[in-house]
This record gives structure tokens, sequence and C-alpha cells, in this order.
């Protein structure tokens, strides 16, 4: 990644430690193309574009193309991320369809964004 102080995408600051493997964008999923990997973007301008990716792999497997392929993103104890895995609504969590198919099975609870 690139060492820029500032977003591509918003121009604020990105907070970029790639000179680290400390950096915090390494406890994202790896979701993006190479061509967003090339910058360091702000965490809200990157989970929003891994939140683009994770919904593509949502529809993959929906349609059947990327039938259990998310659940290889899922690492346990992996900490959920706001606006990835989960929104907040009325200080209650909702699941991302993201979150539910890296968990790989439907608990049967009718889970709004279940893809299953």
């Amino acid at each position: 990644m690139s060492s820029s102080n500032l977003c591509p995408s918003c121009g604020n600051p990105n907070n970029c430690q790639s000179h680290s493997s400390a950096c915090w964008c390494f406890s994202l999923p790896p979701l993006l193309s190479p061509a967003l990997k090339e910058s360091c973007y702000c965490k809200s301008c990157l989970i929003k574009a891994l939140r683009t990716a994770a919904d593509g792999y949502v529809d993959g497997v929906k349609s059947g193309a990327r039938k259990n392929e998310a659940n290889k993103y899922y690492v346990e104890g992996q900490q959920a991320v706001e606006g990835l895995d989960y929104d907040l609504e009325n200080e209650m969590l909702v699941f991302s369809a993201w979150y539910l198919l890296k968990r790989a099975y439907c608990c049967e609870n009718q889970c709004r964004n279940c893809p299953y």
C-alpha cells in the first residue's frame, strides 16, 4: 500500500502505517481488487469499499457462483467490524448478510439479512 497521508476517496487523513504490519487495515478482510489496494484509504472509506465487495460475494453465493467461498474469511475470535459485519439500529446489532454468510450456517432465527 501507498504511504500517502490522505485518503484518495475523501481527502481526510488515513492514519496509514503501511511500513508496519501493525496497521489497522490488516485487521480487515482482504476483499478488494488490486487497484484499490494501491492506495491507503481512511477507515470509513475502506469499510464502505469492503461492504460493497462483501455484498458482491453474497450475491455470488446466492446465485451459486461462489458457493461456500465466503467462510474462508471467517476467523474464530475475530472482532466484528461495524459497517461491514453489522450495523447499529436503535442500539441493536443487525448482522450483515456478509457476516452471516462467512459464519457458514443458518441459525434458523430468521435473521433479516440471512443469505441462506
